[in-house]
């Protein structure tokens, strides 16, 4: 995440984006997969509505649903974070499910 905080919005879509969507899916170890979650919380609040929509909602819905504990409590306890990056438009549409 601190990469990540330092990187502009244009490197970050063109060169890293595909790589933390990749490491997100990480199958052999939950720690990569609560980083990405760590770094969703800065990626949030760089993208607009729309990139959003399309590059950090499904990592944050799949980590929400995630099989470690570990990487489900870390979404839950940043989900306030997660809500006002994204606005109550995307919360409301796209990240309630997993909680309700």
């Amino acid at each position: 995440r601190d990469f990540v905080s330092v990187c502009s919005k244009q490197d970050l879509l063109t060169d890293l984006i595909v790589t933390y969507k990749q490491l997100s899916q990480e199958d052999t170890q939950d720690t990569i997969r609560v980083a990405c979650v760590h770094a969703t919380l800065v990626i949030a609040n760089m993208l607009n509505a729309e990139e959003n929509k399309q590059h950090t909602v499904t990592v944050i819905r799949d980590a929400a649903e995630d099989r470690s504990w570990r990487v489900r409590i870390m979404v839950a306890k940043n989900f306030h974070v997660l809500c006002e990056a994204l606005g109550p438009g995307l919360t409301a549409v796209e990240l309630m499910g997993p909680f309700i």
